[in-house]
């Protein structure tokens, strides 16, 4: 009697266990349950009843990873949402230039918010242009590329009053000024990541708004000699706003030192700079680059230097 009182609480009856408690839930919560997986995934709960058959069309994210052209096509027939908030299109192979500027000026069409565009491998540069709308997107809050092919220059129209986040990784630009002129259209940008720029002469970085600057690369302009022009103004986004700059894998060559000294001397309200050490740097050699960066004179008396590694700050 003892046995039977003790599983029956250890174990809840057959009818509690079978209790669908998902498909209770609303339509939207379900819909949003869906947004966070990949469309495909989504897609395939359509099996599950009669009331899931088309629940996934209605999921404002549309996520795709290595789809071929088909099932993207047809999915984008076949979904009922009126608006797209986040749109993925992630390291296809066999996507085809027209096929791509299709998607994205769909997305754009639907009001998209979110747009991140992965082609491909980093080793090679598809001759994949971007379509004319995706510049002008009045909706667009978050934007990243990588392997995309030409940024657009001066000549063409760049209006993106919404967006606050550009990613640009691996990308290649039509011209020197096409980076300047992508950012003066931006006037609520904060966030700013680019990485490993190609065929890049100048690097011109100028917007007043930005929060958070990330660089994994520095092209033509700044190399083994420091800079071949220092900028005549420094940058206001670098005079006044910037608060928090994070420098990696320094090795103590003498341009690192240079721009190191530059940031510090005209970040007027900078809060923190953040240095990480190569791991090629013997414990020697910290020492004596903490030992110099440490003289630098500092725009920013509430600067803190932090040295990654050494536990040290300054």
């Amino acid at each position: 009697m003892e046995v039977k009182e003790q599983c029956s609480r250890n174990y809840p009856e057959q009818s509690e266990l079978s209790i669908d408690r998902l498909s209770d839930l609303p339509d939207s919560v379900i819909c949003h349950i869906l947004s966070f997986l990949p469309t495909k995934f989504s897609v395939r709960t359509s099996i599950l009843s009669q009331r899931w058959r088309f629940l996934w069309s209605y999921v404002p994210n549309l996520y795709f990873h290595l789809e071929n052209q088909g099932i993207i096509n047809r999915v984008m027939l076949l979904r009922r949402a009126r608006t797209i908030n986040a749109f993925h299109l992630d390291r296809g192979t066999e996507w085809s230039a027209y096929q791509l500027q299709t998607w994205i000026t769909f997305a754009v069409m639907r009001g998209v918010q979110r747009l991140n565009l992965c082609l491909q491998d980093e080793e090679t540069f598809p001759e994949h242009n971007l379509p004319v709308s995706l510049f002008t997107c009045k909706t667009l809050v978050d934007l990243r590329l990588r392997n995309c092919a030409l940024i657009p220059a001066s000549g063409a129209a760049v209006c993106l009053p919404r967006l606050k986040i550009l990613h640009l990784v691996y990308v290649e630009f039509e011209a020197d000024e096409s980076l300047p002129h992508l950012l003066s259209g931006c006037p609520v940008l904060e966030e700013f990541e680019m990485a490993l720029l190609c065929d890049m002469v100048c690097c011109g970085l100028s917007s007043p708004t930005i929060k958070r600057l990330t660089l994994d690369f520095i092209a033509e302009g700044f190399g083994e000699e420091g800079w071949t022009e220092e900028p005549q103004q420094v940058p206001r986004c670098l005079l006044l706003h910037l608060r928090i700059i994070k420098l990696e894998g320094i090795v103590g060559k003498s341009h690192e030192f240079e721009y190191i000294g530059y940031l510090l001397r005209n970040a007027k309200v900078l809060e923190r700079m953040e240095i990480s050490y190569s791991v090629s740097v013997g414990s020697e050699e910290k020492i004596d680059m903490l030992e110099k960066i440490l003289r630098f004179k500092r725009g920013s008396t509430a600067c803190e230097v932090n040295f990654v590694g050494s536990n040290c700050k300054w």
